[in-house]
């Protein structure tokens, strides 16, 4: 049987956003404490009247979701109101709705994603029941509470109570129309007083929630101003502001960065007002990565940001994932979704081994060889075959010279470079392999290959037109090979620094790629087993965040640390900062893959590890990303052996180039030292 938090969260899904609908937190976290404590009452745990509730057994259940409550109820010395453990319960909601939310996963009733986004299992959605639990099928949980509202049927009681979480939480705002809630507001008052436990709850709920209280006088944002040559994007500059003033503060712009705004700012950015504010806003550290991930959908948008590098890609473009929000954000996911999954990599594990070592094979021996050229250009064609099915290795330079000026573009550095000849033949080129592309998909030249991202786009085009134009299409058709040349692209070379100049990982990380390759070809479920090489490829992203801060704009205001951020101002989230606090890893700046092994999970802290990304517009392919990175690099330790050129070479802060994204730069060389027998 399903738990009231559980069919209070299927509830409140919105199918079209992938989200819960936008109900009040606090309320929302309120509703979940009283869900677990009516359960304990119907499982005749608890009773409770007006002045108290009370413990009648304090056997546990077998419930992850409820007896954590159970036995914290139990320990309390003295016997507390409704209220008291209706607020005491609610501050562990995001536990109870995570656990709730991984119960009704693996109950078939709702998918795993990836990306984070809720959505119905399609036989659920469709057929509007749930997998038989307890032997019996049950209803879909909206049906039964709006045939309780629109009609005169006496309600079961399992209805009653979550229709009074319902209204306790302002949850029927959302999910009816304005007049659609005049019309059943007394049936939902009469039902919502049928239930004595729920009636205790919600009164509760209503007392301890967040309109009992006259909210707090919003602070200040605390304002700093720079040293004169400080260019403010430094990681120790921000790090000490988060220290001293805490996790939202404001950087008054100093004269050596309004002169630069004045000489390499583009109108685009300029439009977007940050060339006009007198400050810049940061949010950072853990407080404000959980912030975001909660309130992304309701307070941020990223359109303003992305947008322009789509259009520098592309002027027809109109809109692209990054760029969208709301209902053609989730939709436009869940159709790349597969091409972007895991599984994706999983099932071409021999053309990734193909593609690498097709590589490696153009490696010199014994001479330097550019390790971020390297990085990028393998990138590059792993991802034209996996994510296109296209070989166009022709086509390197022309992507990495658009790709480069493009998010130049969005960071205000690289004004009225489109007139330049090389940059306008980049495009040309580009626009010229996304005509081969979809031409390889066309139904008389795909064979019997079996269906990758672009095909799903280009049944997105064929079925929705005004949703994926064809002006827009292109664009979504060289995404796959922009969005990883300049992340995937630069964590290779970075990952393979650390291990070279690490000799007893480096001798670990080699054992584990030959102990894959000793019996032949290697799967997919043996590279899912590789631990050092993941481990160090999750060090890696850590200490070497690739993009480490991104860039959204207010839509609409909201109080976060004790301070009011208005709409309409552009926030800076430096998500990665974390990364680097003692607090949460302990010696940042060493490379210690132990940090993500038990019994440290030094990763698993809320809020603190974020390489790729938060929120609703974290990478879609991160696990894709992280596959294809092991697989690489096993492959590349069983084929040679390498060497850092110079041995004694060292990349220092001021080696790595943070333009257009942080990458190791040009002095970072490897030497092919000795090539292998490739295993058969």
């Amino acid at each position: 049987m399903l738990r009231f938090a559980e069919e209070l969260l299927l509830l409140l899904i919105d199918e079209k956003r992938g989200d819960l609908a936008p109900v009040p937190e606090a309320s929302l976290s309120c509703a979940l404490a009283g869900a677990v404590l009516m359960d304990l009452a119907l499982e005749g745990r608890i009773d409770t009247d007006t002045e108290r509730l009370l413990l009648l057994d304090s056997t546990p259940l077998d419930d992850n979701l409820i007896d954590p409550v159970l036995e914290e109820i139990a320990r309390s010395e003295a016997p507390r109101d409704t209220g008291f453990w209706v607020e005491s319960i609610a501050e562990q909601a995001d536990q109870i709705r995570a656990r709730a939310l991984s119960r009704l996963t693996a109950q078939g009733i709702l998918e795993a994603q990836e990306d984070e986004f809720l959505s119905f299992k399609p036989s659920v959605s469709r057929a509007r029941r749930y997998p038989a639990l307890d032997q019996e099928a049950r209803e879909d949980v909206r049906l039964r509470v709006m045939r309780v509202l629109f009609s005169d049927d006496i309600p079961e009681p399992r209805d009653i109570v979550i229709i009074s979480l319902a209204e306790a939480c302002g949850s029927f705002e959302r999910l009816l129309s304005p007049a659609e809630h005049a019309q059943v507001r007394e049936r939902i008052a009469l039902v919502s007083r049928m239930d004595l436990i729920g009636r205790s709850v919600v009164e509760a709920i209503r007392h301890r929630g967040p309109t009992a209280d006259t909210p707090a006088r919003a602070q200040a944002i605390p304002v700093v101003r720079p040293p004169l040559n400080d260019l403010l994007m430094g990681r120790g500059f921000l790090t000490e502001q988060y220290r001293k003033l805490g996790p939202v503060f404001e950087v008054r712009k100093n004269l050596l960065i309004r002169s630069l705004e004045a000489v390499f700012l583009t109108t685009p950015l300029a439009q977007r007002g940050i060339k006009h504010d007198g400050t810049i806003l940061f949010m950072a550290g853990p407080e404000a990565n959980r912030f975001f991930q909660k309130n992304d959908k309701a307070h941020f948008s990223s359109h303003e940001f992305w947008m322009p590098l789509y259009q520098f890609i592309d002027h027809k473009a109109t809109g692209a994932t990054a760029s969208m929000g709301g209902e053609n954000h989730f939709r436009m996911r869940r159709v790349k979704r597969p091409g972007y999954s895991r599984a994706a990599g999983e099932t071409r594990v021999s053309d990734v081994l193909d593609v690498t070592r097709s590589e490696i094979a153009l490696w010199p021996h014994d001479k330097p060889i550019a390790g971020t050229v390297a990085g990028k250009r393998l990138v590059y064609n792993l991802m034209c075959r996996i994510g296109t099915g296209i070989s166009a290795p022709e086509y390197f330079e022309d992507a990495s010279i658009l790709f480069e000026a493009a998010f130049k573009c969005i960071l205000g550095l690289y004004p009225s470079r489109l007139r330049r000849p090389r940059l306008r033949r980049a495009r040309e080129r580009m626009q010229e392999l996304t005509h081969k592309i979809v031409a390889l998909h066309e139904p008389d030249n795909r064979g019997d290959r079996p269906p990758d991202l672009i095909d799903h786009l280009l049944a997105l085009h064929d079925a929705d037109p005004e949703f994926m134009p064809e002006k827009d299409l292109g664009l979504s058709v060289l995404e796959p090979l922009f969005a990883p040349i300049d992340t995937m692209g630069n964590a290779i070379p970075f990952m393979l620094y650390e291990l070279l100049k690490s000799p007893e990982l480096l001798q670990q990380a080699r054992a584990e790629a030959e102990e894959l390759f000793a019996q032949g070809a290697p799967t997919a479920q043996a590279v899912r087993q590789l631990d050092v090489i993941r481990r160090a490829f999750m060090e890696t992203l850590r200490l070497h965040s690739i993009v480490p801060l991104t860039m959204r704009m207010v839509t609409n205001s909201f109080d976060f640390a004790g301070c009011t951020v208005p709409a309409g101002r552009q926030v800076v989230l430096p998500f990665t900062l974390a990364h680097h606090l003692p607090a949460c890893f302990p010696d940042p700046e060493r490379f210690d893959v132990e940090r993500f092994a038990p019994p440290r999970n030094e990763h698993q802290q809320p809020g603190v590890y974020m390489p790729f990304g938060l929120g609703t517009h974290h990478c879609i392919g991160s696990h894709l990303a992280e596959f294809l990175a092991v697989a690489v690099m096993a492959t590349i330790l069983h084929e040679v052996d390498l060497a850092l050129d110079p041995p004694d070479y060292v990349l220092t802060d001021r080696k790595i180039k943070r333009i257009p994204t942080r990458h190791p730069g040009k002095s970072f060389r490897f030497r092919v030292v000795r090539r292998r027998l490739t295993a058969q």
